[in-house]
């Protein structure tokens, strides 16, 4: 899905924005995160020590095959797909030289084992007997779209397991970092989480609504988001001769890797753009209230444009919003489930 485009792109993305609409407004969805996020804090308090990133990377892997396959953690194909796909990961960005042993070679390697996974689980699957093969995850999405051949719809899962994992995993970590160092951005946060569990009764969930409203929770995402900023690069071809700034001419059609690195920190518009601030004030822009972080953030409409953490036009990410709200269900199970010297201790 990253690296098509046209009518296939469309295709692609449309599977995957239809169960992720879907997933929004089913209950289970949120209530399996908070499970595996309170499960994943428990196995702490018998360790010395927590790699926290580490840990982070297993848990949203874990979430997204139970979502995408609805494959259990338990299973012993989970854990032999993780460790084929840490091999991948390892070789992702590397040099690309096919050589026996080098890293490249080996994510060649692994994606092929993970994509004869992924491909028996979908034949296997399809064998169920109709009825009992529901199962509500991503994959009945796929099966039910007969456009798509195997290949696609190995490829379809394999993207969204590497977007789910990486990004989610990276933004957790960033949060767990910034809040370290800001004891009072951490009792804040605890306090607007634990009010909105106060105001549920008789301990019902959180529902959707309720995590739309965690606006300092939100405030701390999108913070760490721009000075994080995950994404380092992307893959694009010029499709005609660009001249940038003095620089000379990049000529079509070689393709090229726009670094956005430094988007996220505009020196001529933030005090202190690559520092973390928490903080944040509502300003009117054309009719339009815009909630935009004060000090080290996006503190005008010009800034917040360059700050796209998710993408932007055809390409934008179809799970943002999902993510969000995965995100901080996990925020709030660490924020109200680990004492405030374990985390700065991570």
């Amino acid at each position: 899905m990253m690296l098509v485009s046209g009518e296939l792109h469309k295709k692609l993305r449309s599977v995957a924005v239809s169960f992720i609409n879907v997933s929004k407004s089913r209950p289970h969805f949120l209530d399996y995160v908070d499970k595996m996020s309170v499960s994943l804090i428990d196995s702490w308090k018998a360790k010395r020590q927590v790699f926290f990133f580490k840990e982070a990377k297993e848990l949203t892997f874990y979430l997204m095959l139970k979502n995408l396959v609805s494959i259990e953690p338990e299973d012993p194909l989970a854990a032999k797909v993780l460790g084929d796909f840490l091999t991948f990961m390892e070789g992702f960005v590397s040099l690309p030289l096919y050589i026996p042993g080098t890293a490249y070679s080996k994510a060649i390697n692994a994606r092929r084992r993970i994509s004869s996974t992924l491909k028996d689980v979908i034949k296997r699957r399809e064998n169920m007997v109709t009825g009992t093969n529901v199962r509500g995850d991503f994959l009945d999405e796929i099966l039910a779209n007969v456009c798509l051949n195997y290949e696609e719809k190995v490829s379809v899962l394999l993207d969204l397991l590497l977007a789910g994992y990486e990004t989610t995993s990276g933004l957790m970590a960033l949060v767990v970092y910034f809040l370290a160092q800001a004891p009072s951005s951490l009792q804040k946060l605890q306090d607007e989480h634990r009010a909105v569990r106060k105001r549920k009764k008789d301990g019902k969930p959180l529902n959707w609504e309720d995590y739309k409203n965690m606006e300092f929770t939100s405030h701390v995402i999108n913070e760490a988001l721009r000075c994080g900023n995950l994404v380092k690069f992307v893959h694009r071809k010029a499709l005609k001769d660009v001249k940038f700034k003095a620089h000379p001419h990049f000529p079509s059609p070689p393709c090229c890797l726009p670094a956005a690195a430094t988007s996220g920190s505009p020196a001529k518009s933030a005090s202190s753009p690559r520092c973390f601030s928490h903080f944040a004030r509502i300003l009117a822009v054309g009719g339009l209230l815009l909630r935009l972080v004060v000090g080290g953030g996006m503190r005008d409409p010009a800034t917040s444009r360059k700050v796209t953490p998710y993408g932007g036009g055809l390409r934008i990410c179809p799970g943002a919003e999902l993510g969000g709200k995965q995100e901080k269900k996990i925020v709030q199970s660490l924020a109200l489930g680990v004492q405030e010297g374990f985390v700065a201790g991570y």
